[in-house]
């Protein structure tokens, strides 16, 4: 079995199939060429890696020269950002961003916008905790994977159709003065972690506002006055 490409489009060449079909037929003339027999497959979009720029500092995910290659990630890519930033990466313009996925070592800040993620948010394997703020932007479609802490402010922000990992948490505890941290949840919410709102000593409140009437699923918890 062979493989060629051309023109961006791959293509396989039977030969050994071709073989055994000519074995199989009435002798050819000789001099006459055998027979080819091409199997055109699907045109594929691989996920492609994305690395932030810097191993320095973060900023704002939507300006291309802040990531490897000059172009913010698109819907099939995996964009990753290393561990040691001394600022936060932050989503912040009016607009969508899709990606395949998110991995970061820094913090991650949602101010604006929506990140769109067709899989997981996750700290880098063996790394993290990974902290996700919540501060006023939207999350759309992701799962919070395992070791991820998605910390809620009081500018609020939208969790949209999101899952929460068995090892991850929502933390509404952080005193931010008088306000309450709080989320707004749209499109459900499956909840496998842990949802905390409030401090116990008093120092914090937190809500959860779910958009009319929506499901919460999952075998998940959430805990009033957690300390």
């Amino acid at each position: 079995m062979a493989w060629f490409s051309r023109s961006g489009r791959i293509v396989r060449a039977l030969i050994g199939a071709a073989e055994k079909d000519i074995k199989r037929r009435p002798a050819r003339r000789a001099g006459s060429p055998a027979k080819l027999f091409l199997e055109p497959l699907e045109d594929r979009v691989v996920p492609a890696m994305v690395m932030w720029n810097s191993k320095t500092q973060g900023g704002d995910w939507d300006v291309g020269s802040n990531w490897v290659g000059g172009n913010v990630p698109g819907a099939s890519d995996d964009a990753v950002i290393p561990a040691g930033l001394s600022t936060p990466v932050f989503h912040a313009q009016a607009v969508n961003d899709p990606v395949n996925s998110i991995t970061s070592g820094s913090t991650l800040e949602l101010r604006g916008g929506t990140l769109t993620v067709a899989t997981t948010v996750a700290p880098p394997m063996n790394g993290g905790p990974l902290v996700l703020l919540l501060d006023g932007g939207t999350l759309s479609g992701a799962t919070i994977a395992d070791n991820t802490v998605v910390q809620l402010t009081p500018s609020g922000g939208t969790l949209a159709g999101v899952t929460i990992d068995t090892n991850a948490t929502v933390d509404g505890t952080i005193a931010n003065g008088a306000a309450p941290n709080v989320a707004d949840v749209k499109g459900g919410l499956t909840l496998n972690g842990a949802v905390l709102l409030g401090a116990a000593n008093g120092s914090s409140a937190g809500q959860l506002n779910f958009d009319n009437t929506q499901d919460l699923t999952g075998t998940g918890s959430i805990a009033l006055g957690s300390s």
